[in-house]
């Protein structure tokens, strides 16, 4: 899709991304989902599914161990730990 929109090949796309950002696409975009979810975490009640249902991962799973990866501790602790400690947001 973002190939036909900047209608350039899909290498030379990702290429160009990362030489400009530093990171490729996916990982922006995980760190887009990633932040959306922190905010979530911090503004809402919802759960741990819905949240990485809303921030585009199909898989529970998968998204807290991104989170837990990133943020060092899991998306449970993070939020138990948000209004007793500043926590550093990606």
């Amino acid at each position: 899709m973002l190939s036909n929109r900047f209608d350039c090949c899909r290498s030379i796309l990702m290429t160009r991304f990362k030489n400009e950002y530093g990171l490729t696409i996916n990982q922006y975009l995980t760190d887009v989902r990633l932040a959306a979810a922190v905010e979530l975490l911090q503004k809402s009640q919802k759960s741990v599914k819905e949240i990485a249902a809303e921030c585009g991962f199909s898989d529970q799973n998968y998204f807290s161990r991104l989170f837990t990866n990133r943020m060092h501790c899991s998306p449970t602790v993070y939020r138990d730990k948000k209004g007793k400690t500043k926590v550093e947001i990606l």
